[in-house]
């Protein structure tokens, strides 16, 4: 297994964890199929730090700190749960979810022992919530883990723009468009429907927004 494969197809969600785009070709399937391994669940919290480093004006912040922020959520909820899973022959989705829920906590921890703003330990709290609704409403609905979490940007960027004040219009319009290439893409291969996608996104964008709005 690789140590960034996407999480496996289960009896509950065998569209989910498919390669996307494996039926097609060209540069459109090759873009594609990269947003969509991208906006996997798994890398939330980068996804999340990321937006919140580079499209926002806290991108004035000093390099060094924003790098070792960035270096610890990776290592913490990508790379040492990666590894678990890979080590532990782990192929279970509801597992491997749990396994980068642990260290999602952990990182958690970790990062209000520096005294952060609450709404960067939000977006660790964002991912947990991702990782539960991927457990607990994916399986029985069939809905899009990659939709969830091209919501969930949104509505970390949403969240951001009313704590730090600022306007986000370009960068939500690009989200929105990634998050509809990815649901599109999910229905042209009849993996999921239009209301699967949309309650998907819509979960993922409200769940986002309210953690990191209350954190």
């Amino acid at each position: 297994m690789n140590t960034f494969q996407t999480l496996p197809a289960s009896p509950h969600n065998q569209g989910n964890h498919a390669p996307l785009f494996g039926r097609g070709g060209g540069d459109e399937a090759s873009f594609l199929r990269v947003v969509s391994f991208i906006f996997n669940p798994q890398y939330f919290p980068l996804i999340g730090f990321l937006t919140l480093f580079y499209f926002t004006h806290l991108i004035i912040l000093p390099l060094p700190f924003k790098c070792s922020i960035l270096a610890i959520v990776l290592i913490g909820t990508l790379l040492i749960p990666s590894l678990i899973i890979t080590v532990g022959g782990l192929h279970n989705h509801t597992s491997i979810h749990f396994v980068h829920i642990i260290f999602c906590v952990v990182t958690w921890l970790l990062l209000a022992t520096l005294h952060l703003p609450p709404y960067m330990k939000g977006i660790i709290a964002s991912a947990i919530i991702i990782q539960l609704i991927c457990i607990l409403a994916t399986p029985r609905w069939n809905l899009p883990i990659h939709s969830i979490t091209a919501g969930g940007a949104i509505g970390a960027l949403c969240a951001f723009s009313l704590i730090l004040m600022f306007s986000p219009l370009t960068e939500l319009c690009l989200f929105i468009i990634i998050a509809g290439l990815i649901g599109s893409s999910t229905m042209i291969l009849h993996q999921h429907d239009l209301w699967q996608v949309m309650i998907a996104t819509t979960l993922g964008c409200i769940a986002t927004f309210l953690t990191i709005i209350l954190s």
